[in-house]
């Protein structure tokens, strides 16, 4: 779930371009505004948990199934990642749903987010 004048919202996105032939190889990215798009609000209702904050990612499987979310272990929205514990969080729910994430990779997407890269 993104909106268009959110500033995390905005630097996730451009995070995802500056990556595109790692995310494109592994994910199919679908940017949703709960207030813009038609249906966006059913689409966030059917996959949130609770409303919060913004930037929120699920990623589904090919039949529409959760298989993670953008959140802690507490529940907590992890927005665009800016503490360790939120960068490991993203990492690791990436190393887990896109199996064919080479270690290299990791590392790349990683320095992108401690502003190394």
């Amino acid at each position: 779930e993104t909106g268009t004048w959110c500033g995390p919202c905005r630097t996730l996105s451009r995070y995802v371009v500056n990556n595109k032939e790692i995310f494109d190889a592994n994910f199919v990215w679908l940017k949703v505004d709960r207030v813009r798009d038609l249906h966006g609000s059913e689409v966030m209702t059917r996959y949130r948990r609770k409303i919060g904050g913004i930037p929120w990612f699920v990623i589904l499987d090919a039949e529409g199934k959760s298989l993670e979310r953008s959140e802690m272990a507490d529940g907590a929205n992890i927005g665009y990642p800016t503490k360790p514990e939120e960068i490991q969080r993203l990492l690791d729910v990436l190393k887990k749903t896109g199996p064919r994430l080479s270690e290299e990779q990791i590392v790349r997407l990683r320095e992108g987010l401690e502003g190394k890269k």
